[in-house]
């Protein structure tokens, strides 16, 4: 017996466009990035963006669980997952009763969680994210798409990186090599294939802006450098840099992925205690290096006679680390995400409502040579207290 609602619906108007909600919240642990996109077989055109800030209170509590180590409270956790889906539910209702968007039916939420641990190469391989869909799904009466990166590793990959299957999509070009650097908290790359039958290498670098951020608010009491300012005033310690580059995981080959519990200021004061001299601006500008470095070494070693490198992710804002990937891509040209039609900040949230789509409409996704999965797969799970998910897909 099947009672998978995507499959049920699977022969009922495929090609129908799907008003699609995607939500993100990213290792920066700042908040909830927003999208409303409508989805077809062959397009993903956004209507609407927002993001919606955590509270100190949360970002703080959010930031002691993830350097916990694995001395977890399951309350604590359970706990933070319904205040992080309140958070959804009030950004989801408060555009949702805007013009033009009010009388608009939305057929479902995609969003994979608030990530605390991506351990894929431990024992009992997990990724592990804070989320209610129950909760988000009884609020809004909207079925919830999520567990994609679960869907992943159950199929024998590593949950991650995902958003290369979405890069594909909207950046892919017939003609130009092409490649997308995905500044997050951890930076990954998607080399684009210009054929259809050729697979598709993506994987996680290493840093984006975990390491840059976490200076900066452990150094300077701030949680960012804005536009990159004050990295702008030091100087590169290139005997630190060096160390730093001699990191194993920077020579793994792919599929490989990681997460901050790996790349973190533990992590990196092992390094830091060969080198008391360093200033803490010095060291804040080493590290926008190394994330430089980092993503255009893999785009070098990877990437075939790269014409375009298109760049999303919150760091793009940071205007020092953008130039150092620009002058070190020479002569590849650069560009953000915003000059395709997708804007920076809220790329991943539209990937993640992009996989809810395909979930809907029963699209497989290979992502064999990005993340190791063994076959192609429809990813993630549906929660739909309501049974509503038919009747959507019937409107």
């Amino acid at each position: 017996m099947n009672n998978d609602p995507s499959k049920q619906v699977t022969e009922l108007e495929r090609d129908k466009p799907r008003n699609i909600v995607g939500l993100m919240t990213g290792t920066s642990l700042d908040g909830v990035d927003y999208v409303l996109v409508e989805c077809t077989n062959a397009t993903v055109r956004l209507l609407d963006s927002a993001f919606s800030e955590f509270n100190i209170s949360l970002k703080n509590r959010l930031r002691q669980l993830r350097e916990s180590g694995d001395q977890v409270s399951l309350q604590t956790c359970y706990g933070l997952s319904q205040e992080i889906a309140k958070v959804c539910c009030e950004i989801i209702d408060e555009r949702l009763r805007t013009d033009p968007f009010k009388d608009l039916i939305v057929h479902a939420i995609g969003y994979q969680g608030q990530t605390i641990r991506h351990q894929p190469l431990s024992y009992a391989p997990f990724s592990f994210q804070l989320i209610d869909a129950d909760l988000i799904n009884s609020v809004t009466a909207i079925p919830v798409i999520s567990g994609f990166r679960q869907s992943d590793i159950a199929n024998g990959g590593q949950g991650a990186p995902l958003t290369p299957a979405f890069h594909r999509t909207v950046f892919a070009h017939n003609q130009e090599r092409r490649a997308v650097i995905n500044l997050g908290g951890i930076a990954n790359v998607t080399f684009l294939p210009t054929e259809n039958s050729e697979s598709m290498i993506a994987f996680d670098t290493g840093p984006g802006n975990t390491l840059i951020d976490e200076w900066c608010r452990t150094q300077y009491g701030m949680s960012y450098d804005a536009e990159g300012l004050t990295a702008r005033k030091g100087n590169v310690q290139h005997t630190l840099l060096e160390e730093l580059l001699s990191e194993a995981y920077f020579h793994q080959r792919p599929p490989k992925s990681t997460g901050q519990e790996y790349f973190n200021i533990g992590w990196l004061q092992k390094f830091l205690n060969k080198y008391p001299h360093c200033t803490k601006g010095d060291i804040l500008s080493t590290l926008v290096e190394l994330t430089a470095q980092t993503c255009v070494q893999a785009c070098q070693k990877y990437g075939d006679s790269l014409e375009r490198i298109i760049i999303c992710g919150g760091g793009v804002k940071n205007n020092f680390l953008m130039e150092r990937i620009t002058a070190i891509s020479d002569p590849c040209l650069v560009e953000r995400s915003d000059g395709f039609g997708i804007p920076s900040d809220y790329c991943e949230a539209m990937a993640f409502a992009y996989f809810a789509d395909c979930k809907l409409r029963n699209i497989s996704i290979d992502l064999s040579s990005v993340t190791g999965s063994r076959t192609h797969l429809v990813h993630g799970s549906i929660t739909d207290c309501y049974g509503t998910l038919t009747n959507r897909l019937n409107f």
